[in-house]
């Protein structure tokens, strides 16, 4: 079955219908070590994927929707920006494996993690306090159906 886990996505963030899976991998000498690396890693591509996802839907719904719609407001944009604590704090660990490296004295690990998508929606919306009729805006926009 080669090196990687047959769970082990093709690229390293996945979006699915309702979930946004991330996968990585680290070596380690030890082996709870090179599982923990690993899946803090996955942790931080999905955050940041999730981040660079949002920032490029709000850049194309403004352009579709214009300034009034709200989008384009240094506020928002600053608020928008502080939501990978909330990704961090709903992403939850499924899968992970250890394989010992031929020839080495180490290990390497992979890791699968997740986030449900509706959930996040609602918690970016809690955490965007004062700006809900723009997040919305957002939501509903054509743009956001890429999310």
């Amino acid at each position: 079955s080669g090196l990687y886990p047959s769970w082990y996505g093709q690229q390293t963030v996945v979006s699915a219908d309702s979930v946004i899976y991330a996968y990585a991998t680290a070596i380690d000498d030890d082996s709870a070590a090179a599982v923990s690396k690993a899946v803090a890693w996955a942790e931080s591509e999905l955050s940041s994927s999730i981040s660079y996802s949002l920032e490029k839907i709000r850049n194309d719904a403004l352009a579709a929707l214009g300034s009034e719609s709200g989008l384009g407001e240094p506020a928002f944009i600053f608020a928008l920006r502080k939501v990978d604590r909330v990704v961090n704090d709903m992403v939850s660990t499924t899968n992970t494996a250890v394989k010992t490296v031929e020839g080495y004295e180490s290990y390497r690990s992979f890791a699968e993690v997740k986030v449900a998508k509706a959930a996040l929606i609602e918690s970016i919306a809690a955490e965007l306090e004062g700006h809900e009729e723009t997040w919305n805006t957002l939501v509903e926009s054509q743009a956001f159906l890429d999310f």
